[in-house]
């Protein structure tokens, strides 16, 4: 929510603008009305949006974008921007550009981080295309500060690095991974997604796509879920395609799924976090429309079951035409409409309104879709809070914060130890409960510093006992979507 009417904005990139030189990119920060139309938009290349980083012909600024939160601590969401054909160092190297906003969308300062910038260091050969992808790992290593994880995807056969950033945006560390070693990979890395903590370990797990992988027939795609460690490392990994991970779903030849993948939280409420991936080659209802695959996972991030998005699937209604591309790129952008269900901003990037290939961005307003293939304990008191249910500690006794209904007592409102996800009410009562903005986190930012008053059983979101900045920036997380607990106890 990145001007506070607690409505979920999005920000889109457009690689190949021309504003500038041919092909050196922009992104558009669209803010959004609870329909998903666009109320107002900004646009960020280096002759507008008060950008001045040196973008050269074909460095594609724009091919990828996530969002930090709040890193440098002044209450403005920031963006992580990737520029895979960046020459910094060598031809085709890549780049990322960690920019630092205003509240009017505009730019306030900038760093780059490449080759020769940002304190990257050595590990950059020419072509490899840093910067094609780019995540945020949320805090990965636990020093208060957000990491990220961004893709080389032509360093033989693809590689992640997970970069451990400075509160100014440079890297103090990093870990790479290759794709090589999982087995043979082809384009390992076209989309990474923090996929929540699937494992249950502690630790967000990683999703890195490989289209081109051969699993059952020519390029229909594959996923790994990466389980990370806060080393950065990986603990443990498992592939999801035609033919691993227990998912049934029908590709074909060249789909490609994997050009795409985003986390969309517990969709069906078994305490597990869900996927979606793209497959943007996927041919239903004419060649190369695209399509959405939702995959509702396991712990051992194998597939329990899954829905298709699509021309002729999954009710979708609108209207794609041949080469569309359905699914090239997908986010998360939270509750639109306030259904307490995760909505999806889905790319097409070959749309022809209003010119030749010019793009399109479809919102999809979701429903939690229940698990079919299994049977699941929902009822309030099974520890689990579902889409009617404020909370839901385990228990059907009142007077402990969690009601006999399942729902958040006056007293206890906040209270993530009772697995209320109520907080909002802390700062910003104007929305739905378990809706949390940007006007929470601020408002828990003066608190922390004595402007407001905010009882620890409210507003200490990380159970350290006291009410501080690291509280504001999981409120933060938790308005952009980069941190999907819905309930938790004081030792999570």
């Amino acid at each position: 929510d990145f001007d506070g009417d607690a409505i979920p904005d999005i920000a889109v990139g457009a690689g190949f603008d021309d504003d500038g030189g041919n092909d050196h990119g922009a992104i558009w920060i669209l803010l959004l009305n609870e329909d998903g139309s666009v109320r107002s938009q900004h646009e960020i290349n280096d002759v507008t949006g008060g950008f001045e980083g040196n973008l050269d012909e074909a460095d594609v600024f724009g091919r990828s974008i996530a969002s930090l939160g709040d890193l440098d601590g002044d209450g403005v969401t920031d963006l992580a921007v990737g520029s895979p054909q960046d020459d910094d160092g060598g031809n085709d190297r890549g780049a990322i550009w960690i920019l630092f906003l205003h509240s009017d969308a505009t730019v306030k300062s900038f760093q780059k981080i490449s080759s020769t910038k940002g304190g990257f260091g050595k590990g950059l050969a020419d072509g490899v295309w840093f910067g094609i992808a780019v995540t945020s790992l949320g805090d990965l290593d636990g020093d208060g500060i957000t990491d990220i994880a961004s893709s080389a995807l032509f360093d033989d056969g693809g590689a992640v690095w997970i970069l451990f950033l400075n509160e100014n945006g440079t890297v103090k560390g990093k870990t790479k991974i290759m794709g090589s070693s999982f087995g043979r990979t082809f384009f390992f890395g076209e989309a990474i997604a923090n996929v929540g903590d699937v494992d249950g370990d502690g630790n967000v797990d990683l999703g890195v796509t490989d289209f081109g992988d051969n699993d059952g027939g020519d390029e229909k795609g594959a996923l790994w879920l990466l389980f990370l460690t806060p080393a950065g490392t990986v603990s443990r990994s498992q592939k999801i395609s035609a033919k691993a991970g227990g998912f049934t779903g029908n590709l074909h030849r060249l789909d490609h799924l994997g050009s795409a993948v985003t986390s969309i939280g517990d969709l069906n409420g078994d305490g597990t976090p869900d996927i979606v991936v793209g497959a943007d080659l996927d041919d239903d209802g004419g060649t190369n429309r695209g399509a959405l695959w939702i995959l509702f996972l396991r712990p051992d991030g194998t597939v329990l079951d899954h829905r298709r998005i699509s021309d002729s699937h999954g009710g979708f209604g609108g209207i794609l035409a041949d080469e569309d591309r359905f699914g090239r790129s997908v986010a998360a952008i939270g509750d639109l409409d306030g259904d307490l269900v995760t909505e999806l901003a889905v790319g097409a990037i070959f749309e022809d309104a209003g010119g030749a290939d010019r793009g399109a961005v479809w919102n999809l307003f979701l429903e939690g879709v229940p698990v079919t293939t299994t049977t699941l304990p929902h009822a309030c008191g099974n520890g689990v809070r579902e889409s009617t249910e404020e909370c839901d500690d385990g228990g059907n006794a009142g007077d402990d914060g969690c009601s006999a209904a399942c729902q958040c007592e006056p007293a206890a409102r906040g209270d993530l130890a009772e697995g209320c996800d109520c907080f909002d009410v802390c700062g910003d009562p104007s929305v739905p409960l378990g809706t949390v903005t940007a006007v929470d986190a601020a408002f828990i930012l003066r608190a922390s510093v004595g402007s407001e008053q905010c009882s620890v059983c409210v507003c200490d979101l990380d159970a350290s006992a006291a009410v501080t900045a690291a509280d504001a920036l999981l409120a933060v997380r938790r308005s952009t979507g980069l941190w999907t607990v819905l309930s938790c106890s004081p030792a999570q």
